[in-house]
C-alpha cells in the first residue's frame, strides 16, 4: 500500500547537505559541474500530515467511481409471488428479485459516485516541497538526453545503468523534448521499477511513494525551480 511510505517519519527527515547543491552529470555519469538547489523548494521541513493528505487526495481522485450494482428494482424478473404465503413449509417470499435469491438485487451496493477530495493550493505546494526536501539526498540531475538519438527503450536503460541507479526510479523530464527523446522517456516505464513523469504532470505522491527518487534532465527548471549555477554549464 502507498500509505506504508508514510508509516515511518524517519525516512522523511530533512537531510539536505550543507552546500545545498547537487552535481550536474551527463548521461555517462560524468560530473560537469554543480547546480544550486532552491532552498524554498528543497530546504523545507517535511510536513508528514500534509504529505498524507496530498497522497490521499491523489489516490481518491484517481478512482473512477463507476462501480454500479443493481437494486431489486433494477434486476430482471417478474413481480409475481414465487409461492403462496402459507402451507408450503418454506419461508415467506414476495419476489424473486429479493436479495435473498440468486440473481436478485444487491443490498446497499455501490453506485456511481465521485471520490474527489479538494485540497488548498498552498497545502498541495507544501506537500510537494516537503516530498522534494525529504528526497533531496537521492536527487540526481542530468544535463540533457543528447545520447538518445533513436526512440529506443534500451538507450534509456543504458543511461540508467551508467548513472548507477537502483530501486524505484522516478524520471522527470521536459515533455517538449524532441520526439525520439520523448518516446524513449515514455517507453522507459517498461523497465521494472522505473516511472516517467512530465514536468506538467508532476505530483508529490509520486515522490512520496517511491523509495529512490531521481530527477533527470535540467530542461525542467521551470517545474522545479532549480537555480542555475552557471549559464555555460546549462
Amino acid at each position: 500500500m502507498p500509505y506504508k511510505a508514510l508509516a515511518s517519519g524517519k525516512q522523511f527527515k530533512r537531510t539536505i547537505n550543507n552546500k545545498g547543491s547537487k552535481q550536474l552529470l551527463n548521461t555517462n555519469g560524468e560530473k560537469l559541474g554543480e547546480i544550486t538547489l532552491n532552498e524554498a523548494v528543497f530546504g523545507v521541513e517535511p510536513n508528514l500530515h500534509v504529505m498524507h493528505l496530498a497522497l490521499r487526495r491523489q489516490l481518491n481522485n484517481a478512482r473512477q467511481g463507476s462501480a454500479c450494482a443493481k437494486t431489486r428494482a433494477e434486476v430482471s424478473g417478474g413481480g409475481k409471488k414465487p409461492w403462496k404465503q402459507k402451507g408450503t413449509g418454506r419461508a415467506r417470499a414476495g419476489s424473486l428479485r429479493s436479495p435473498l435469491f440468486a440473481g436478485g438485487g444487491v443490498i446497499f451496493g455501490p453506485k456511481p459516485r465521485s471520490f474527489e477530495i479538494n485540497m488548498p493550493q498552498k497545502a498541495r505546494k507544501l506537500a510537494l516541497k516537503s516530498a522534494l526536501s525529504a528526497r533531496e539526498e537521492q536527487l540526481v540531475v542530468v544535463k540533457d538526453f543528447s545520447a538518445i538519438t533513436e526512440p529506443k527503450t534500451k538507450l534509456m536503460a543504458g543511461i540508467i545503468k551508467s548513472l548507477n541507479l537502483a530501486g524505484k526510479i522516478l524520471v522527470i523530464a521536459d515533455t517538449t523534448a524532441e520526439e525520439n527523446k520523448y518516446l524513449s522517456l515514455a517507453a522507459c516505464q517498461i523497465i521494472k521499477g522505473v516511472e516517467w513523469k512530465g514536468t506538467d504532470h508532476f505530483i508529490g505522491a509520486a515522490v512520496i511513494v517511491g523509495i529512490c527518487i531521481y530527477f533527470i534532465g535540467v530542461s525542467f527548471q521551470h517545474g522545479y525551480e532549480l537555480q542555475k549555477e552557471a549559464d555555460e554549464i546549462l
